[in-house]
């Protein structure tokens, strides 16, 4: 790593010029200002710790400063163990440094550094995929706005309880997301703790409190998912993508594949009966069998150039697309979400193409297969599922439809 200071060129309206950096490291360079300026005198000479600019800064600060930023990328670097960091890496790591979370060169360590660390070691020994990354980079941003310049210490039961404040007033967020993110905290603190850079023990027994409904599984009947599969598309602009949308869909469907699942399957992940795929989640690989529709639409694909045996769509693409066809398709029966917000309960209906994403098709393969008396530990072979608790909610509503069936055959006897 090569770390170098200078003057800029121009001067403030003192006759001060402000300190330049350039971080170099494995082909990446980063460039900035260390938020101070100074006389060029002064700096030509030396910069004494007597010194004070206009600002009122003193050169003790301006030298803490630069050790600072000089020790800690040099500490960084050791962490990467030879990886090559990206130039926005680098600047989160330099306006960490100088946010104020060191207070001197040897002094504590501020939190947001701290969670720097974090990502950057565990997404190398964890092998984190780009998804956890993002989010754990959004649990930083709110540690960000909340606490700056404290350090891990500072979430004892009342910071945590801070915390839970702001999750719930400040930030606007709904319980189930409150829980989520004071989880992603709670795992930072543990690494933390585990590191030996926080003595402050609450977050291992403190156990909030949370207001939480149970979210409605949006999945399609086997009507609606015929009625989207044989659905006739009206020659209209985008009609081309719409048509890839639901045959997409409808695959996933098919074999409870998720989105990047399906988005990744080559020509020799398939046979004629089967469909062999390693989980890009859970890097399980899973044997499917193909049904007769999944083997249609493989073959209505079948001269795709390429080693792919679908067209792929972003999944962002993919979503918006499949509302509009569910909204041609009239797959619009009314859904409630209920939920809290800062301990106000609210309630809103939507119609179900509103909700409908990628992951919908996944969830209607679990319902139907459970709903025709397929085994769950069957249904767990194919779909990759290791835990049952994550099977019961399609089970339970498998069973909802099981009693709905019994009471439609009682009444039919009684006629």
């Amino acid at each position: 790593m090569s770390i170098c200071f200078f003057l800029d060129s121009r001067c403030n309206r003192h006759g001060e010029y402000a300190i330049r950096m350039t971080v170099s490291l494995n082909g990446s360079r980063f460039c900035s200002t260390l938020g101070c300026c100074l006389d060029r005198v002064e700096w030509e000479k030396g910069v004494s710790a007597r010194y004070v600019n206009a600002t009122g800064m003193s050169g003790e600060e301006i030298l803490r400063r630069m050790e600072t930023v000089r020790e800690g990328m040099l500490a960084w670097e050791n962490r990467l163990r030879g990886r090559s960091p990206q130039v926005e890496e680098i600047r989160r790591q330099v306006k960490a440094l100088l946010a104020g979370k060191t207070t001197s060169a040897h002094g504590p360590v501020g939190i947001i550094a701290r969670m720097d660390e974090f990502i950057d070691e565990q997404r190398v020994v964890a092998l984190w995929s780009e998804a956890t990354v993002t989010a754990l980079l959004g649990l930083r941003r709110h540690l960000q706005r909340f606490c700056p310049g404290q350090e891990c210490d500072y979430f004892d039961e009342r910071g945590l309880e801070a915390w839970l404040r702001y999750l719930r007033e400040s930030a606007g967020m709904e319980e189930s997301s409150v829980r989520k993110t004071y989880q992603q905290l709670r795992w930072f603190l543990a690494w933390a703790l585990h590191k030996g850079y926080m003595r402050e023990m609450a977050v291992l027994h403190y156990r909030p409190k949370y207001k939480l409904v149970s979210k409605p599984v949006i999945f399609l009947t086997k009507r609606e998912l015929l009625t989207l599969y044989y659905y006739n598309i009206p020659r209209v602009k985008g009609a081309v993508t719409l048509e890839k949308v639901r045959d997409l869909f409808c695959f996933c469907a098919f074999t409870s594949l998720r989105y990047s699942d399906m988005a990744q399957l080559r020509r020799d992940d398939v046979t004629p009966t089967m469909l062999y795929v390693t989980s890009k989640k859970t890097h399980d690989r899973l044997p499917i069998d193909l049904c007769s529709k999944a083997r249609e639409i493989l073959k209505k694909y079948a001269s795709l150039p390429g080693d792919r045996v679908l067209p792929v769509i972003s999944c962002q693409q993919m979503n918006r697309n499949l509302k509009v066809l569910c909204e041609l398709c009239g797959i619009n029966e009314p859904i409630v979400k209920v939920f809290y917000r800062s301990g106000v309960r609210y309630e809103k209906v939507y119609p179900k193409y509103a909700l409908m994403g990628t992951h919908a098709a996944r969830r209607t393969f679990i319902c139907f297969a459970l709903s025709q008396g397929i085994p769950p530990q069957v249904v767990m072979k194919w779909t990759g599922h290791s835990d049952y608790m994550a099977m019961r909610p399609y089970i339970d509503i498998a069973s909802e439809v099981s009693a709905q069936a019994m009471r439609k055959m009682s009444a039919a006897w009684e006629k």
